[in-house]
This record gives structure tokens, sequence and C-alpha cells, in this order.
């Protein structure tokens, strides 16, 4: 027969393994949590930086766009400059000169637009010519 003693004995050793266990279960739940934590802070700290470099990448393609425009418009109020100031002078020399000024001025622009006419018509009737001399376009004289 067994003692009261070694009776509370047995229970208290079937009891330790339990409890031992049921520790070592919390602790692994517990660092099962902290680990899933720390991974899901990870991933966001990793969204956070994507999404910054996605923001750096974006204001530096607006500030080039910016710049751009900037540029564009600075060489337009340039350009518009130089056009008015060229039609002061323009008008200027018109009205201490008289008209013979600005003839004289459009004379270039004259001679470029009938050279360029008179390319065009030479290079009409030259191909018109190379038809019918057979030197283009008779494809008898090679085929037989």
């Amino acid at each position: 027969m067994l003692l009261p003693c070694a009776l509370l004995d047995a229970l208290l050793l079937l009891r330790v393994p339990r409890l031992l266990i049921l520790r070592v279960l919390s602790l692994l739940l517990w660092s099962i949590l902290l680990l899933s934590v720390l991974l899901l802070l990870n991933v966001l700290l990793l969204l956070l930086l994507l999404l910054g470099m996605l923001l750096l990448l974006w204001l530096r393609m607006l500030l080039l766009w910016l710049r751009m425009l900037l540029l564009s418009v600075l060489l337009l109020l340039w350009s518009m400059l130089l056009l008015l100031g060229w039609l002061t002078l323009r008008l200027l020399s018109m009205l201490l000169f008289g008209p013979g000024l600005l003839m004289s001025a459009l004379l270039p622009l004259r001679m470029f637009l009938l050279s360029m006419l008179l390319l065009r018509v030479s290079r009409n009737s030259d191909s018109e010519e190379q038809g019918q001399n057979g030197c283009a376009g008779d494809l008898d004289y090679f085929h037989g």
C-alpha cells in the first residue's frame, strides 16, 4: 500500500511534465508572435522605403519637367523679344530711309524662293526627259 506522501509525490511527478510542456508551449507561442510582429514591421519598413524611392523619383521627374517648361518659356520670351526688336528696327529703318531698305532686306528671301521654284521645275523637266530618252523607265532595254 502506498503512503499518502508517496501518492502525493507521484501526482506531482505526473504534473511536472504538464507544467513544463505548457510553459514551453507558451514560450513558443510568444516567440512566434514576436517573430511575426517583427516580420510585419520589416515588410512595412520595406514598403515605406519603396514608397519613399517612388516619391523621390516622381519629385525628380516633376523638377525636370518644370525645368524644361521654364526653359521653353524663357526661349519663347527671348525669341519674341528678338522678333519685336527686329520688327522695331525694320519699322525705324522704313521710317528713316523709306521702303527701299525693306525691299532690299527681303531680297535674299525672294532669291531663295525663286531658286527653290527653279530647282523644282528643272527636276520635273529632267525626269520627263529621262523617260522620253529611255534613260530611266525603259525596262525592255534590259530584259530583252
